[in-house]
């Protein structure tokens, strides 16, 4: 690799340093490693404008706040780095001690309704599924998605140093870098968090329709119609803790 243009240096040096943590893993994981870090950091580069979509952005700030404001609550900051699957393309956004966190966010002009991304994100066989969801606001004095993941990095180098890569890692897996300078971040604040527990009765697409012909299902569900299912964040947080 050849550094060409010496503003970017940064981005390379990142770059060096995420190839050669990858480069010391086990000759069986190494190679398959390198190639997945080479793929992300080649749709980072391919990215000439440095701009991250919307829905990318909102979506990111309600798993960050989720994690550094209610799940480290329960949890020690580096179990809470740990259980956000989301990024690794599990079912559901968070997994620990048994119980299964799916985070929803939305724009105020959306009123409630978000987007269900295929059938199992809101459906579990075990009875320890939540959707967490958090209502935004744009505000020009509000914290964009770089100044949320510094706060988190903050308290990372203070309480968890050693999981400072996984989180990056995590970063990059939604196509965000802290090093690059992106021109259309949003100032965002969060007016609304409601917790809901996806019971069998819970207004969703159950599992059993999926069929071998049917690739995919994607629908959106308003949530001003789901409050027989609100579950109070605290007790939410005393079932983490507890564990199933």
């Amino acid at each position: 690799m050849i550094l060409k243009s010496e503003c970017n240096w940064e981005i390379f040096l990142k770059l060096c340093e995420d190839l050669v943590t990858e480069a010391k893993k086990t000759q069986k994981e190494r190679a398959k490693a390198i190639i997945t870090r080479l793929k992300r950091w080649q749709v980072f580069l391919q990215n000439e404008n440095h701009t991250i979509p919307d829905e990318i952005q909102i979506g990111l700030m309600g798993e960050l706040i989720f994690l550094n404001e209610y799940l480290s609550q329960a949890v020690l900051l580096e179990e809470a780095i740990n259980a956000w699957v989301g990024p690794e393309k599990e079912k559901q956004d968070f997994r620990i001690n048994g119980i299964n966190i799916e985070v929803k966010a939305y724009m105020d002009r959306k009123h409630g309704q978000i987007i269900v991304s295929s059938l199992e994100q809101l459906n579990n066989h075990d009875n320890n599924l939540f959707l967490f969801a958090i209502g935004f606001k744009s505000h020009d004095t509000s914290k964009t998605l770089k100044d949320y993941c510094r706060i988190i990095k903050n308290r990372i180098t203070i309480e968890c140093p050693s999981c400072m890569y996984d989180f990056e890692q995590l970063l990059s897996s939604y196509g965000f870098c802290m090093d690059i300078e992106y021109s259309n971040l949003k100032s965002l604040s969060s007016y609304k968090t409601v917790c809901y527990k996806i019971t069998d009765e819970f207004p969703k697409i159950p599992i059993s329709v999926k069929q071998n012909a049917i690739i995919n299902v994607n629908y959106k569900l308003d949530l001003a119609q789901c409050d027989n299912y609100i579950y109070d964040i605290k007790n939410l947080i005393t079932t983490i803790k507890e564990g199933v």
